[in-house]
């Protein structure tokens, strides 16, 4: 038995190396694309951690391996300077498992869902860790939202954001505007990072590189 359970964990860990090192090769075309090497990205969920690790950059930006409401993602957004200098205090919600932190700012708050982390001290040196490397300059705001309009005041809050580049990605083709990004999956029901899986009728290509996430950061190539 002792045996048995062996040899399923190194076929395991042999199937991970030989799976990462065939997307290493498959993303080289894109990374060989990339001029900006330094963006702060943004995001409400994992999406910024993954194109961080398939484009072999460090994490620029504090909003990697958790996720956070889209109202409280405006909140933070809106007044980022702030809430980057901003004390977190730990917070529960029931059947919650992962560590789960709030930032206030007056009546107003972010909570900031840890999902990805094992303890809230490690999330929280990780998140100020991070803040330091931060360049508002360099900042690139990306959010998943399935279907929109323009009279949505999500959407017209996510227009007055002040960021030069910001991706709303959707599914909705109702309207047109430089910041959406159409994708056909968010037309179907929700699921969960589903974001990250293989597109139908693709050997490696995910949902998300329907998403040219290169020539988005590219549009800034000062560094």
């Amino acid at each position: 038995m002792f045996l048995r359970e062996n040899r399923r964990g190194s076929s395991m860990k042999i199937s991970r190396v030989l799976k990462d090192a065939i997307r290493f090769w498959y993303y080289m075309p894109k990374r060989l694309r990339l001029k900006n090497h330094n963006p702060t990205i943004l995001c409400s969920n994992c999406i910024g951690g993954m194109i961080y690790h398939d484009m072999r950059l460090k994490f620029q930006s504090p909003t990697v391996n958790l996720f956070i409401r889209h109202n409280d993602f405006m909140e933070f957004l809106e007044n980022i300077e702030y809430y980057l200098n901003c004390d977190i205090e730990q917070i529960y919600e029931e059947s919650v498992t992962y560590p789960i932190g709030q930032m206030k700012r007056g009546s107003e708050s972010v909570k900031l869902y840890f999902v990805h982390y094992p303890t809230f001290e490690n999330a929280i040196e990780k998140w100020r860790e991070r803040c330091t490397r931060v360049d508002l300059d360099n900042a690139f705001v990306i959010m998943e939202y399935m279907q929109i309009n323009e009279s949505d005041r999500l959407w017209k809050r996510f227009c007055a954001l002040p960021f030069k580049y910001k991706a709303l990605l959707t599914g909705d083709t109702s309207f047109e505007h430089p910041d959406l990004v159409h994708i056909d999956m968010y037309n179907e029901p929700y699921v969960n990072g589903r974001i990250f899986s293989i597109k139908p009728g693709k050997i490696l290509h995910r949902w998300l590189d329907d998403f040219d996430y290169v020539s988005f950061f590219n549009r800034n190539c000062r560094n």
